[in-house]
């Protein structure tokens, strides 16, 4: 049987009185508390969000009814003489049926993680050379993050094969080809470096697809193309890396790092 630790903090996670401010510190203690039951799987960590509103008494009754009515829940918001468990609402699927064919992710201005919307878009018609892909999963990248802060100037964007859009690589299925693509098909699962890969759909150019094993998982697929051709260009391509030799990789944690180290 695991243990349980039933930690409260009020407003910390961020449902409750959505019109005024919660409170900084809640919410890293309701932050922390992830990470905590994420390094000790044998812990049964449970976050109350409980107002402290109505005194010791209606505090103490609400922190007891979190616990006994919601058993096997571990984020419980409580307000207003009632309990309310979290739930994550992928937005992606609930607001691809109000949008034409297709919703994208963007910013209007920015300098704010908040500030990122859904928006609704057209689907593009593949070229001859291009195709089309619905998109399962997407890679986040430095660039993307660096990107939405408002942290790289837009010339550094401009010459670049992502240009000024979110997501550099996807996976997903191949929904049509153009007419000169030959090694892809419908219904191929592939992963491929896209421009504005944070879409339900993208278009992009054939060579910039490659085809999976069915078995392979398309969720981890989505992290491949970036890290993998920076480090097999750089060690194969430019270092000309060969059998018995010496290679030192720093940051070797990172995501290039670590695919540097499977090629070497």
């Amino acid at each position: 049987m695991r243990a349980i630790l039933a930690l409260v903090a009020p407003s910390g996670s961020g449902a409750r009185n959505l019109h005024t401010p919660d409170h900084a510190e809640q919410s890293a203690l309701w932050s922390f508390s992830r990470v905590l039951q994420n390094e000790f799987p044998d812990l049964d960590v449970r976050r109350l969000d409980v107002s402290l509103d109505e005194g010791p008494s209606a505090f103490a009754e609400a922190v007891l009814a979190a616990l006994a009515d919601r058993p096997g829940e571990n984020d419980v918001v409580g307000e207003n003489d009632a309990t309310r468990n979290m739930r994550v609402v992928r937005g992606f699927r609930k607001m691809a049926t109000e949008t034409p064919s297709a919703i994208t992710l963007g910013f209007e201005q920015p300098g704010s993680l908040s500030a990122l919307t859904w928006r609704g878009t057209h689907r593009q018609d593949p070229e001859p050379d291009q195709v089309e892909i619905e998109v399962v999963a997407t890679g986040l990248n430095f660039r993307d993050v660096m990107w939405s802060l408002g942290m790289l100037p837009e010339e550094a964007l401009e010459d670049g094969y992502g240009g000024p859009s979110l997501g550099l690589e996807c996976s997903g299925r191949v929904v049509r080809t153009g007419a000169n693509v030959e090694h892809l098909k419908a219904g191929d699962p592939v992963v491929a470096f896209s421009r504005g890969g944070f879409s339900s759909h993208v278009t992009v150019p054939g060579y910039a697809v490659a085809k999976l094993d069915e078995n392979q998982d398309l969720v981890g697929a989505a992290s491949v193309p970036v890290a993998f051709l920076t480090a097999y260009y750089s060690l194969i391509k430019l270092g000309e890396l060969k059998q018995d030799q010496w290679l030192l990789i720093h940051g070797g944690a990172g995501g290039v790092g670590l695919a540097a180290l499977q090629i070497a």
